[in-house]
């Protein structure tokens, strides 16, 4: 998961790239050379979209998402452990359920495409599945760890 996770670092920093220039050209554009661009703001939205979910999956593997650690820290070592398991098992039904519920988002909207460049938004609505799935063998992963050291 760490090779899956360093990819999509990549993925992020070149969607923040191209997100930062293609505001800078739309604004140019408008306000410079009084030309607007049609996808001048659609293919940003898009772009963002992507980064929220592929950072979401990055955060994850990170550990660095909200937690509830200081209710976490006061219960019994034995409470504690099975409280983590628990919650990677509730986790895991949510990912499952995303992705479920993402992946019929993307056939309902295959068809449909974006008005200014003409994507089809099944493809644009694709980062939901794909970063549930991650998450979710993420969650199983960890589910194992945990299971296998006996916490």
């Amino acid at each position: 998961m760490r090779q899956i996770c360093t990819l999509l670092k990549m993925f992020v920093f070149a969607f923040m790239v191209l997100l930062v220039i293609t505001v800078a050209v739309g604004v140019i554009f408008r306000y410079v050379l009084q030309n607007t661009l049609s996808w001048a703001t659609e293919f940003p939205t898009l772009l963002f979209v992507w980064i929220v979910f592929f950072g979401a999956v990055i955060a994850f593997h990170e550990g660095k998402h909200i937690g509830f650690t200081v209710l976490l820290e006061r219960l019994p070592t034995k409470v504690r452990g099975s409280t983590e398991i628990l919650a990677l098992i509730l986790l895991c039904g949510f990912f499952l359920f995303l992705t479920v519920a993402g992946f019929s988002v993307v056939i309902t909207n295959w068809e449909s495409e974006t008005e200014a460049m003409r994507l089809s938004y099944g493809l644009v609505y694709s980062c939901v599945p794909i970063s549930s799935i991650l998450m979710l063998l993420e969650s199983l992963g960890a589910m194992i760890n945990k299971l296998k050291k006996g916490n």
